[in-house]
């Protein structure tokens, strides 16, 4: 992902200084990594936890997970050191990452943070808002390929999530709007983003 963010910040077409970072899931501990290890205007993250480790563990209460896993994704241990402002996305009926966790993530955050929950979601039903679709989209055929069967993703529509958008279109909390060139306009924290070029971490 450091990679994907050199790339696209070198480009002439790129305003460096408003990127923002934007992970979903087990993502989001990459997305964190890049937040205090590179330049960025902000963070989103959509159902965060302070480490993977703690979400297996909780899980698995009798697995040795430190001992198995290298990597320990300590988003929480990073989240001090942070001090852009976080927008951080939740369904109330999570079950996978329970708001527990992503609740102390966002007590750790060394920055502004806007903490929204959506009472009626889960972990498989909340995502990043309409006008982000095609991008995400866009995305899930990127990262994926090798990965998940092509015509899978061949087959995958612009407007593939648009049914659990179209409910959280009146929201007025959702102030991201981009247009066809992938530039944003969007509000985190009070503070107003404009030309946004983001990188995603799913």
């Amino acid at each position: 992902m450091q990679w994907n963010h050199d790339y696209l910040t070198a480009r002439d077409d790129i305003n460096d200084k408003n990127v923002v970072v934007m992970g979903r899931s087990i993502g989001t501990g990459v997305a964190t990594y890049l937040a205090q290890n590179r330049r960025v205007s902000a963070v989103i993250l959509s159902t965060p936890y302070d480490t993977l480790e703690s979400v297996i563990q909780e899980k698995c209460p009798i697995l040795p997970v430190s001992l198995i896993f290298s990597h320990k994704y300590d988003s929480i241990g990073r989240a001090p050191l942070i001090k852009q402002p976080l927008l951080v996305l939740v369904g109330g009926k999570d079950n996978i990452i329970p708001n527990w966790h992503s609740e102390r993530l966002k007590e750790a955050w060394g920055g502004e943070v806007t903490y929204h929950k959506l009472p009626d979601e889960d972990h498989n039903t909340i995502d990043d808002v309409k006008d982000m679709n095609r991008i995400h989209v866009l995305s899930w055929k990127s990262a994926y390929k090798g990965i998940v069967p092509q015509n899978y993703l061949d087959e995958l529509k612009e407007d593939f999530w648009a049914p659990a958008f179209e409910k959280r279109l009146s929201d007025e909390k959702n102030k991201w709007r981009c247009n066809e060139d992938d530039e944003c306009i969007c509000e985190i924290g009070g503070k107003q983003l404009t030309e946004v070029h983001y990188v995603y971490s799913l």
